[in-house]
């Protein structure tokens, strides 16, 4: 792929679950911005197996929520020179949105925490993040959690 890596931030794509850990990689992203990266999808994605059971009814309400606050991070990245900035909250599967919306996309970076918010995540720490870096066709940055 000739000249791949001298084009690898032409669109950046940051997934956030608004953990601590994604506002270190959004730090990385509002760089990048500030550094000539012009196009960034913000991407959080309403986790279908956490509200499906018991919550289901109050995701227009996570809809509404989550918007707010990716438009808010969208202001900061404007603001660092990004020119376009476009946010995506689909439901579903993190790992598969993520793969999905970064092929679909042509995203040419991924930028995320390397641990989010996840219940379990003493047992299986950035499962999310190293599935995302094992399968997608496109250069994943993990920024490591805050210790």
């Amino acid at each position: 792929m000739p000249g791949y890596l001298e084009d690898f931030t032409k669109h950046v794509l940051f997934p956030t679950d608004f953990s601590d850990n994604a506002e270190k990689a959004f730090e990385e992203v509002k760089q990048l911005a500030a550094n000539g990266v012009h196009r960034v999808t913000l991407l959080h994605v309403q986790d279908k197996t956490k509200i499906d059971r018991h919550l289901k009814q109050r995701l227009e309400e996570f809809n509404r929520i989550d918007q707010e606050r990716l438009e808010r991070l969208r202001d900061e990245l404007t603001r660092q020179g990004a020119t376009s900035v476009d946010i995506e909250i689909p439901y579903g599967s993190p790992t598969q949105e993520i793969l999905r919306l970064a092929a679909e996309d042509e995203d040419t970076l991924i930028v995320m925490g390397g641990q989010g918010r996840g219940f379990i995540r003493e047992v299986f720490p950035g499962s999310v993040s190293h599935n995302v870096a094992r399968y997608a066709a496109v250069p994943v940055l993990i920024v490591p959690p805050i210790r």
